[in-house]
This record gives C-alpha cells, sequence and structure tokens, in this order.
C-alpha cells in the first residue's frame, strides 16, 4: 500500500493504524519509540472493535535477567479493508 496519498493521522488512534498500513505489522516498543505512542494494545483493541482485522503473534524470549518474556506484534490482515476504515477515521474527525 502506498501511504503518499493517504491523508496524515490526526488522533493516536489513525496514527496506530496508519502505522500499521505503512509497515504491515508492528509492536509496542515499535510504537513507543517510533511514534511516542504508549497505550498501543488499547488501540489495537479500539480498532479490532471498529472492524479492523489485526491478527496477533506472541513472541516468547527470555530477557537478561533469564526471565521469560511474551510480547505481542499486530499484522494486518487485510489492508484494503484497514484503508477504507482509517479513511473514514480522518473523515470523521475534520468534518465540523
Amino acid at each position: 500500500m502506498n501511504n503518499r496519498n493517504l491523508p496524515k493521522p490526526r488522533t493516536q488512534l489513525s496514527e496506530v493504524l496508519y502505522y500499521l498500513l505503512e509497515n504491515q505489522y508492528g509492536h509496542s516498543r515499535m510504537f513507543f519509540i517510533q511514534k511516542w505512542i504508549l497505550n498501543a494494545p488499547a488501540c489495537i483493541n479500539v480498532l479490532r472493535r471498529l472492524g479492523v482485522s489485526i491478527g496477533t503473534k506472541k513472541h516468547h524470549l527470555i530477557n537478561k535477567f533469564g526471565r521469560n518474556v511474551t510480547y505481542s506484534s499486530y499484522v494486518l490482515t487485510n489492508v484494503e479493508q484497514a484503508t477504507e476504515i482509517y479513511l473514514k477515521l480522518i473523515h470523521k474527525k475534520t468534518k465540523k
């Protein structure tokens, strides 16, 4: 998907969806480091309720202290549908 034609996001929720459209996947750390979004998992849940098809992949690793750690990455499963919902979000927020 070429996002150069999409309007820029105006809310944190639309920023999360825009990021997924740009990259096809993401995880909480990437959202924080690249976009300063602290509550990405909550945004993912809201987007799912709005109809965006987002898959979750669990990753397991051992941290430097020897503890098991699990984190999730999120993947768009229907880019066309996600683009339509993104455009609705943007137009909903810009109408007065």
